[in-house]
């Protein structure tokens, strides 16, 4: 079991009336946590889940998270959680800005998923040796790590959206086959697990329902637009059985090809 506090095992349950404040933060690796604060804290506590899970509590919803995914507890919210042979970032923090950074980095949500966990490992270091060396421009280095972190956990576009932007434009330009779940996971540098959750995160579909649906639009394209028939149609769009094309594009329109040709 290993636990690493920045600022020591002191009472930092304060609110402080700046413009943002560290007030304690730190990491357990492989511990057993039992938290029990029935009247909250006065400010705010960010918990990033790096390894295992726990089973987390607020405002009467309880949720079991694992590595990947995040906790925001905010002020006065009770904060009930437990785990075994976890591994956890947190961090305790307050000012007049905090809740507008959560805003703006679209952190609003009491559970959220986490892109990148290797860079929480990353900025933690940075931090903890922050408070290791004694100096005018700690509290401030503090700030700008922790908004660095916020940034790697924020819902606005960020790296993994531009992966999953190149995976659709790769769907766009394939046939039928196409690539598989993992080689489009791949494209986006993501896990499989958290590409499919991102992908249908951002589009609402999941990867195959949205591939079907771009085949399904190249079709309908081709039969608007073109002098082709059936068969060529889906020789063109990569199947091999014609008749399996039709259930295709029946299964998304509602309408055999045939129908749908003589509608245009």
């Amino acid at each position: 079991m290993k636990c690493l506090f920045g600022r020591g095992k002191l009472d930092s349950d304060k609110k402080w009336e700046c413009y943002l404040h560290i007030n304690n933060f730190g990491y357990y690796e492989n511990s057993d946590v039992t938290v029990s604060r029935t009247k909250g804290r006065a400010d705010y506590q960010l918990i990033v889940m790096t390894d295992g899970e726990a089973m987390f509590s607020i405002n009467g919803e309880s949720k079991r998270v694992n590595k990947g995914f995040g906790v925001l507890y905010r002020p006065g919210e009770v904060q009930i959680y437990t785990g075994k042979n976890c591994g956890f970032f947190w961090v305790h923090f307050s000012g007049y800005e905090a809740e507008g950074l959560l805003e703006r980095m679209g952190i609003t949500e009491s559970f959220f998923e986490v892109p990148c966990v290797d860079a929480v490992h990353g900025i933690c270091k940075k931090m903890l040796e922050c408070t290791a060396l004694v100096q005018s421009t700690t509290e401030d280095m503090l700030c700008a790590y922790f908004i660095t972190l916020l940034g790697k956990l924020s819902k606005t576009p960020s790296e993994s959206d531009e992966g999953i932007m190149k995976v659709i434009n790769q769907m766009k330009s394939e046939s039928f086959k196409g690539l598989c779940t993992r080689e489009y996971a791949q494209i986006a540098s993501l896990s499989e697990y958290h590409f499919i959750r991102k992908f249908k995160k951002l589009t609402g579909l999941s990867p195959a329902a949205y591939k079907a649906k771009i085949i399904t639009e190249k079709a309908a394209e081709l039969m608007e637009n073109s002098d082709m028939n059936v068969t060529e149609i889906a020789l063109a769009l990569g199947f091999e059985d014609v008749l399996y094309f039709s259930r295709f594009f029946k299964k998304n329109t509602g309408f055999s090809p045939k129908k749908y040709m003589e509608m245009y």
